[in-house]
Parts: structure tokens; sequence; C-alpha cells
């Protein structure tokens, strides 16, 4: 049933983004998950790249790609850290 509900919002979001932005998928994946804040903090990671790319330009970019790989790396350590402490 939630996939049903969460799909039909995330179809709307991709077609207004197009195929490039994947927007929509982003959506209905973070928000079909166990854990719904994760589908919030996907928007709030889409509406703060368009203000940084409205601010600063495309050439922001690279600096955002480093960013981003920065927090998947951070994500990825502390998941792993702390599942470790949990076995202990």
């Amino acid at each position: 049933m939630l996939l049903l509900l969460w799909a039909i919002p995330g179809a709307i979001i991709q077609l207004i983004g197009g195929p490039k932005r994947q927007m929509g998928i982003l959506l209905a994946t973070g928000l079909l998950i166990i854990n719904p804040i994760a589908g919030w903090a996907i928007m709030a990671g889409i509406l703060l790249r368009t203000i940084v790319l409205k601010v600063k330009g495309p050439e922001a970019e690279s600096t955002m790609y480093t960013t981003a790989a920065g927090f998947i790396a951070g994500d990825a350590i502390y998941s792993f850290f702390s599942s470790i402490w949990k076995v202990k």
C-alpha cells in the first residue's frame, strides 16, 4: 500500500524534474524505507543543491560532488563503527 501511495507523488516529481535529475525516484525510495526522514532529507538536499546552483552557478558543482562524497563516506564509516559497538 505504501508503494502505491508514494509512487504517485514520486512519478509526478520525476516528470517535472526530467530524466536527468531522478528526483522522483529518490523521493519515492527515500519515503518507502522504514525511516521516512530519509525522503525528507533527500528533498532538503535537492532544495539546497538548487539554492547553491542559483547563488554560485555551475562552477559550484565540483565542490558539491566532493562534499556529497564526503557525506556518503562519513555515513558509511559511522554505520560501520556503530554496528561494531552494538555487537560488543
